[in-house]
């Protein structure tokens, strides 16, 4: 089977272009969205992005390389199986370390009532489950690309300008 990508860029307040894939992608559950910050001007796409070294405790510590990290948040719908449709996936990859749940709380971002941590890594980065709502996988769609862009700007702010770029994959 054929794979698709489109590229939509958008702006915070303006997320419509976006939720409508997102919307047709939670029905038919044949894809996901990634969602990065973009620079205001297309001239200079690193002008968001830091390097950030090995967190310390990492076993090889200073030796590591280091490595580019710019905000990339995730949205996989569940598929549907045998026992029914298994939980959306959510992820963020951030710059800001460990406990990233702890630091959204402090800064007035938290996870959403009913979502699951599943992990909360320094490197790997945040990885939630969001169970299906009433309307299946349509419910939240909505609510996780808002939290998503939220959580971005918490977690990272001097690497949001309000422009963003979703990835919209198709199988």
């Amino acid at each position: 089977m054929a794979r698709s990508v489109e590229y939509v860029d958008f702006f915070h307040a303006e997320i419509d272009p976006v939720l409508a894939e997102a919307r047709e992608i939670a029905r038919q559950r044949n894809g996901w969205i990634n969602i990065r910050p973009r620079p205001l001007e297309d001239a200079d796409e690193e002008q968001i992005a830091e390097f950030a070294p090995t967190p310390p405790d990492a076993p090889i510590g200073l030796f590591a390389r280091w490595r580019v990290i710019v905000i990339e948040g995730t949205w996989v719908p569940g598929k549907l199986g045998r026992n029914g449709a298994e939980d959306a996936s959510v992820g963020l990859q951030h710059p800001a370390g460990r406990f990233a749940v702890r630091q959204l709380r402090d800064a007035g971002h938290p996870v959403p009532e009913g979502w699951r941590v599943v992990t909360d890594h320094a490197r790997r980065g945040l990885v939630l489950a969001v169970p299906d709502g009433p309307d299946g996988a349509v419910t939240h769609v909505e609510e996780i690309l808002r939290w998503l862009l939220g959580a971005g700007a918490a977690l990272a702010p001097w690497q949001v300008t309000g422009r963003w770029r979703a990835e919209i994959h198709r199988r």
